[in-house]
C-alpha cells in the first residue's frame, strides 16, 4: 500500500492535489483536519493507494510514528504550517527513516526553498512546477509499487510496519 501525506492548509491547493490523485483512482476525500481515503485502483488491482491531508506539523510527525509514507508534499509557504521544520523534526525524530519530501513555494519565496533543501526536503519547486509535476510524482509511486510487487512477489502490495 502506498501512503502519500499532503501538509496543506490552502484549499485551492488541496483541490488541486485530489484533481490530480483522481487520475491514480484515488477519489475525493471529506473536507477536515486530517483526511484520507484508500483505494484499489483500476489500472493495478490489489495495489491501494491512501491519500492524507493534514493542516499541521504535529500532525505529520503523529501519522509518520503510526506508519512511515511514501512521499510527503508540502506547501513550504504557509507560515502556519512550518513545512522546513516538519521535516527538519521528523529526521531528527527519526534520523534513519528515509521520506520522499517534496516542498512546493511560491516563486519569490527562494529563502524558503534553501532553507528547505537543507533541512532534507528531496525536491523543492515552484508551485506551477510543483503541479506540472504532480502525475509524474503521484504515477512513479504506483509503478514503483507494482515493480516491488512483482520482483517480490507480494501481489497485493508492499507492508511497511
Amino acid at each position: 500500500m502506498v501512503l502519500v501525506i499532503a501538509l496543506v492548509d490552502d484549499l485551492m491547493f488541496l483541490s488541486r492535489i485530489q484533481e490530480v490523485a483522481r487520475r491514480y483512482a484515488i477519489p475525493e476525500v471529506n473536507s477536515g483536519i486530517a483526511m484520507h481515503q484508500g483505494v484499489t485502483t483500476p489500472q493495478t488491482p490489489g495495489l491501494t493507494i491512501e491519500l492524507l491531508f493534514l493542516n499541521n506539523s504535529s500532525a505529520l510527525l503523529s501519522a509518520c510514528r503510526e506508519r512511515a509514507p511514501d512521499l510527503i508534499l508540502a506547501d513550504l509557504s504557509s507560515p502556519r504550517l512550518a513545512a522546513v521544520d516538519a521535516i527538519r523534526n521528523l529526521y531528527h525524530e527519526f534520523p534513519l527513516m528515509r521520506i520522499s519530501a517534496v516542498g512546493f513555494y511560491a516563486h519569490m519565496d527562494v529563502e524558503k526553498a534553501q532553507e528547505a533543501q537543507a533541512a532534507g526536503y528531496d525536491q523543492v519547486m515552484t508551485r506551477g512546477v510543483f503541479f506540472r509535476e504532480l502525475p509524474r510524482l503521484l504515477g512513479s509511486l504506483v509503478k514503483n509499487e507494482v515493480r516491488a510487487d512483482q520482483t517480490f512477489g507480494c501481489g497485493g502490495g508492499s507492508s511497511q510496519a
